[in-house]
């Protein structure tokens, strides 16, 4: 049982698991899929009710989250806090509700699934980016993390368009529109 010990070397918790020779991190995804599925059929159920006070709930929830996940250790009740904040923000009541169901977050919540898969293959770029910038601009590394985020977003934007949208209607089998 010892391989599936968590490795916490330079890691912030016990989610934060990574290793690709234990099952581990297939479980953890698994769970939080689930988690996820379990809070979308609650969201559906409730999306016919006003919550009342749900835009306030969701900026504590939200507010709270924020510090749990700065914190090493506590990601367990961030991930549980999350279905929480997912059901405060459903009824798209209140201002961070209104301010993440606007255009921009939104697409970025669509193109999310591509962002995480691929914001990894990035880091070469950022890096090379700092050091040629280095020389010649006071803020180098902000300046390459920008450019780089920017490189992400867009390829992301394409492979959600290209990619995961025709998945989708395929795993749906539904012809194309």
């Amino acid at each position: 049982m010892e391989e599936l010990a968590f490795d916490f070397q330079g890691r912030g918790g016990p989610l934060d698991i990574y290793s690709s020779a234990t099952p581990a991190p297939l479980v953890r995804c698994l769970a939080e899929f689930t988690l996820g599925l379990l809070t979308l059929r609650a969201a559906n159920r409730l999306s016919t009710y006003r919550i009342a006070g749900a835009g306030l709930a969701a900026l504590i929830t939200a507010a709270t989250l924020l510090l749990l996940v700065a914190m090493p250790g506590w990601d367990v009740l961030a991930v549980l806090l999350f279905p929480v904040l997912l059901l405060c923000l459903s009824p798209q009541q209140g201002l961070l509700g209104r301010m993440l169901g606007a255009r921009i977050p939104y697409r970025l919540g669509e193109w999310s699934y591509a962002i995480y898969l691929i914001h990894g293959k990035f880091t070469v770029l950022d890096d090379m980016l700092s050091r040629a910038l280095a020389n010649d601009l006071p803020f180098a590394g902000p300046i390459a993390a920008a450019l780089t985020s920017a490189a992400v977003i867009g390829c992301a934007a394409v492979i959600h368009a290209c990619i995961e949208l025709p998945c989708r209607r395929l795993l749906r089998l539904r012809p194309p529109p």
